[in-house]
């Protein structure tokens, strides 16, 4: 029998025993995943090179911290390996909030900040986006003035955010910072999309000791399969990391894979250019056909097909799955596509010039 201690209310997860099934023949572009024939061949030739024992014996994961050091360019002892950004998100939940803390958080974003209140038995409170014209709006000041009254002990600042799309530029983040500083909170800043997004934060963590960054290795590599991510912090936090850190922060085979993908064409910066530049084609072709498109930051872009839109859904379900209409009023009429490649886009703008005799 369940305590009231475990016992968690107003809390429904999805039924993990019912499939979520998405069939080969369309393209996978509804939960912000990546897909590209490109890492796909790459990721053919990884799998070769991976050796058995590999998948028999515990990890030691001290190669792939200096690895990651070098590749990001900061100390071993600011950096730990999570199960995906989500695992880190987990951590920080973990470590530094008591039962009844008080957690600020946007609304919407993604969806696990206010799971993880509801798990932890956490007071919360939203900050609302709002409809503009030129897309989902947040006040600074309101932020603000929230942090000073609420006093919570953690904010989770996706950046950018999920579904918004949008972004907090670094003097922004800074203020936030500073104002967190004196109300004892601590800023969650979520990076999950760099560098498809190129803002960072990470040049604050040396002047914030109230600053957490966690990044994923699933948006702009296109590895949400492998459940890899890490948290960027102060030393004294990282510490505390590792203290209540799994026996081993991930596996061999993730270990493995993530260290050959990063001595990899995939994590040059051409790759990660030729994602953004064919996104901006994409954008540019759905403009021309009098679309509007909202300025998104994540590996996702928004798209009002206006008075056609059932018409095109229609026709554009039967080669992809894709998110149709959005839920929050702040991107009312809008649809949400994920990034994939060119000669994938090309395919959806065939369907769609054809619907409106372009």
């Amino acid at each position: 029998m369940l305590t009231k201690k475990l016992m968690i209310k107003n809390l429904h997860r999805p039924d993990w025993s019912k499939p979520q099934k998405r069939f080969s023949n369309r393209l996978w572009l509804d939960k912000n995943e990546l897909f590209l024939d490109d890492n796909f061949n790459e990721f053919k030739k990884i799998l070769q090179k991976i050796k058995p024992y590999n998948l028999s014996s515990y990890p030691d994961l001290s190669y792939l911290y200096k690895q990651l050091r070098n590749h990001l360019k900061i100390n071993v002892d600011q950096l730990i390996l999570t199960n995906g950004s989500d695992g880190g998100i987990r951590m920080v939940f973990d470590l530094l909030t008591n039962q009844k803390d008080k957690v600020l958080i946007l609304n919407p974003t993604f969806a696990m900040y206010e799971i993880y209140c509801k798990i932890f038995k956490l007071k919360y409170r939203k900050i609302n986006f709002k409809f503009s014209d030129k897309g989902p709006k947040l006040s600074l000041n309101e932020i603000c003035d929230e942090i000073r009254k609420y006093r919570p002990k953690l904010f989770c600042i996706p950046n950018p955010n999920s579904p918004t799309g949008t972004i907090f530029k670094i003097e922004e983040i800074k203020k936030i910072l500073k104002i967190s500083k004196k109300a004892k909170t601590f800023v969650l800043v979520d990076e999950a999309y760099y560098p498809i997004s190129k803002i960072t934060v990470k040049s604050l963590i040396k002047n914030f000791d109230n600053l957490i960054i966690v990044r994923s290795f699933s948006k702009s590599m296109g590895l949400a399969g492998l459940r890899v991510g890490y948290i960027l912090t102060n030393k004294k936090l990282t510490l505390q990391f590792h203290k209540i850190k799994s026996m081993y922060e991930i596996g061999n085979f993730q270990a493995e894979i993530l260290s050959l993908i990063l001595k990899s064409k995939l994590s040059k910066k051409n790759s990660i250019n030729k994602i953004i530049n064919d996104k901006k084609y994409f954008k540019q072709k759905l403009k021309n056909y009098g679309f509007k498109t909202l300025n998104d930051q994540g590996n996702f872009i928004h798209v009002d097909f206006g008075k056609q839109r059932f018409k095109i859904f229609k026709k554009l379900e039967k080669i992809m799955y894709f998110r149709k209409l959005e839920t929050h009023p702040c991107l009312k009429n809008f649809s949400r596509i994920s990034l994939t490649s060119k000669e994938n886009y090309n395919k959806i703008l065939n369907i769609i010039k054809n619907e409106k005799n372009i």
